[in-house]
């Protein structure tokens, strides 16, 4: 999962409007990161990472917003790259208004420390503190237990999985981590149409793709962070990653979670604690009476400018993990359909009256057609078109709407490559 949807769900849910949560924080004695409760009328913001990982990196830049505007800020035209502490150059070109990436090849290499470069048109430069990639160590386990949590205060306390992560680095270097996780799970619609639905004259065909499974990927949008500063033995054990309770119908088939792990850099750390600790203050994290959340963002052209946001180093490490519902511990009731359900019954009749041959009505097709619904089952009564006592109507069509009836409403017929069921 690209980082620029999580520390820049735009930074505009994070930083500028403070939508995120804290899963799970172990406990550590590093101070906070400065807040600096200076006067200003719009400053820029910086969110970016550079990793291990071969893909493209990203950095985005913007301009501080109002409360309540919605219009994204983008700083354009800038020049803006990544310098190594081993003499490379890594540049980020813009693809769209105040948005930059580098070659999809790129990828950055343990103990070698980066610091990102900005220059605007108007000739401010800007440059981070130089960070050191230091390798993730592999995830040890990921493992999932029965709970019973509290997810909305005062809201009914619901049947639940929670899954959590250990690790441990042998080699006492990652102290501090940042945690995405990204889901996929099966889709069954109650009411799977057979049929698909042609219209002059309303007849049906046995589909030729089959629309009963489907497959959806979610990713995390909190911002998780474990620490092992304060622990004697470097070992993070059982720390919260993902909370599952029956009311939603992720877990209700066959599901795979896969955990991505960040070691980040100590300032790094500070600064989404304290970015984590400030989103429990009312209103924008940039109010000016709250003052500035300042990150490793400085200006080289004037001293006094405020810069906010984080440039992040970070070596990366993963494990994936499967299960089905039948796995569970068997307190965990069956998951709630995602939408209520229930199959209608269309008769699509022949109009009487003469002269033959009658014409066939219209409603089957209204209900396809207008109100978006599927054909689950069909029965033809007489393929001649005539109707008598024992034959009341050309066809009886089960219909249900398109959310409970083709899986694609939700997701994709393409199984992932990585899935083993």
């Amino acid at each position: 999962m690209d980082l620029l949807r999580w520390i820049s769900i735009d930074i505009v849910p994070l930083l500028h409007y403070g939508i995120v949560s804290l899963l799970v924080i172990t406990p550590s004695c590093i101070e906070s990161y400065p807040v600096e409760p200076r006067d200003f009328d719009r400053a820029m913001v910086v969110e970016g990472y550079f990793t291990d990982e071969a893909k493209a990196h990203k950095v985005k830049l913007s301009y501080t917003r109002e409360v309540g505007d919605l219009n994204n800020k983008p700083l354009e035209n800038a020049e803006v790259w990544v310098e190594g502490s081993d003499g490379s150059r890594i540049v980020f070109s813009e693809i769209r208004p105040g948005y930059y990436e580098t070659d999809s090849s790129v990828f950055g290499r343990s103990g070698i420390s980066y610091q990102l470069r900005i220059k605007l048109p108007s000739g401010s430069q800007y440059t981070s503190s130089p960070q050191r990639l230091l390798d993730s160590p592999p995830i040890d386990s990921i493992y999932h237990k029965y709970k019973e949590l509290i997810v909305v205060p005062e809201q009914p306390v619901y049947p639940g999985i929670q899954f959590f992560v250990s690790t441990h680095d042998p080699f006492d270097q990652a102290k501090h981590y940042r945690y995405e996780w990204e889901e996929t799970y099966e889709i069954r619609p109650p009411f799977p149409s057979i049929y698909e639905f042609f219209d002059d004259p309303d007849t049906v065909y046995l589909r030729r793709e089959q629309i009963h499974i489907c497959y959806t990927t979610e990713y995390s949008n909190d911002i998780i962070l474990g620490s092992t500063s304060s622990l004697v033995n470097n070992q993070l054990t059982g720390l919260n990653i993902r909370y599952i309770t029956n009311q939603t119908d992720h877990l209700k088939y066959a599901y795979s979670l896969l955990v991505k792990q960040y070691s980040i850099s100590n300032s790094a750390y500070i600064f989404y604690r304290n970015l984590l600790d400030r989103n429990e203050n009312a209103g924008s994290l940039f109010d000016v009476q709250l003052g500035a959340l300042i990150g490793n963002i400085k200006s080289l052209t004037n001293e006094e400018e405020v810069v906010l946001g984080m440039f992040e180093v970070a070596g990366t490490s993963s494990q994936r993990t499967f299960l089905k519902f039948e796995n569970l511990d068997s307190r965990f009731p069956s998951p709630e359909d995602k939408f209520p359900c229930a199959l209608g019954q269309i008769d699509t009749v022949i109009e009487k009256g003469p002269p033959p041959p009658y014409g066939i009505s219209d409603s089957l097709a209204y209900y396809v057609k207008t109100r978006g619904y599927e054909v689950v089952e069909a029965l033809y009564c007489d393929s001649t078109r005539l109707i008598d006592e024992s034959c009341p109507f050309y066809m009886r069509a089960l219909v249900a709407p398109k959310y409970c009836a083709d899986c694609r409403f939700r997701g994709t017929t393409q199984k992932p490559k990585f899935w083993i069921y």
